[in-house]
């Protein structure tokens, strides 16, 4: 996989996550996921923070087998 951006848009972070926009939209205003916005008024998150809750998903999923 190639290096990862700092920060990623709403679009490319719920890909990552495997979820749609809304549910991003939904982490982010129930302070779930990090986020701000930029001075367009676009939804910036960490990279880390997408990484962290697929893998904290990911984990979770393993402990269910």
């Amino acid at each position: 996989m190639g290096e990862m951006a700092q920060e990623l848009g709403i679009a490319e972070s719920s890909r990552v996550m495997g979820v749609t926009l809304d549910a991003t939209y939904r982490l982010v205003q129930a302070g779930k996921l990090p986020g701000r916005k930029n001075e367009r008024g676009r939804w910036l998150i960490p990279a880390a923070a997408v990484q962290a809750r697929v893998a904290d998903r990911a984990a979770r999923f393993a402990a269910r087998q």
